[in-house]
């Protein structure tokens, strides 16, 4: 009779704890997807309290951290975001998609070197993954090693499905580094092609521009991102520098042309 007894406690207590885990899921569930849809409608604050809310009831889900980590660095920040993604990576240390959003959010931070051992990692699962070349790209890029930039920006380059003009940006500026201008060319000029308004990749063309000597266009390039960086900054998308660094070049270059002999 006690046996009885204790195994109808057991069985009781088994079914109270799966309908306490199944009230648990639920709430998780309904909080997840509240926060999905907040999220896509710009509330990046709304959608990280749900997230929190979601894993706080159930901390057992890694993508369901990831998208608290996601929200959280576009509400408050990637240093806030820093911790989220350290734990999800407890709960799934191989998952490439959470190694490049948190190699990435360490990049925004500037811990390069943890940033590139997620990298590394996550190259080593999934090495046809562009994004995780790119990105490698650019933490040897802040090392200014830039030929094995360039190496991974090419390896980027030949592995992503589709054409990657952000790729071909990075690249150039790489090979311009080294001093390969004729190669920095081409492959800003193949960046243009994809996006001919980005101030960016005109700054870029027009640095190169400048090494070579080719003073004009350099000044058609530095003029065309200094006027369109200032209608930027006037709409809050970038900072007032990006325009104080094209005027410098801008200047630069004019005093080049202002130098050379009359013809």
């Amino acid at each position: 009779m006690p046996l009885r007894i204790a195994l109808s406690a057991l069985l009781v207590a088994g079914l109270a704890a799966q309908l306490l885990f199944g009230a648990r899921a639920l709430f998780a569930a309904f909080y997840t997807a509240r926060g999905t849809a907040v999220q896509l409608h710009g509330d990046h604050e709304g959608a990280r309290q749900d997230f929190h809310r979601a894993n706080r009831t159930l901390p057992i889900e890694a993508d369901r951290f990831r998208l608290e980590a996601a929200a959280t660095r576009e509400a408050l920040g990637p240093q806030a975001a820093a911790p989220i993604y350290t734990q999800a990576l407890r709960l799934a240390p191989y998952s490439p998609l959470l190694l490049l959003a948190a190699a990435e959010n360490l990049m925004a931070i500037d811990h390069v070197d943890a940033a590139r051992e997620l990298l590394d990692r996550s190259i080593a699962l999934t090495p046809d993954d562009w994004r995780a070349h790119h990105m490698r790209g650019l933490v040897l890029m802040k090392h200014e090693r830039y030929p094995d930039a360039a190496r991974e920006f090419r390896a980027a380059s030949e592995t992503a499905s589709a054409f990657q003009p952000e790729v071909s940006y990075h690249l150039a500026r790489a090979l311009h580094a080294t001093g390969d201008d004729a190669g920095a060319l081409a492959e800003i000029e193949r960046a243009l092609e994809a996006r001919p308004l980005s101030p960016e990749y005109h700054l870029t063309r027009g640095e190169i521009w400048l090494a070579q000597g080719q003073f004009l266009d350099a000044r058609n390039d530095f003029s065309w991102a200094v006027e369109s960086f200032q209608r930027r900054v006037t709409r809050g998308q970038v900072s007032p520098d990006r325009v104080i660094e094209a005027q410098a070049l801008l200047a630069k270059t004019q005093a080049a042309l202002d130098a050379l002999p009359a013809q």
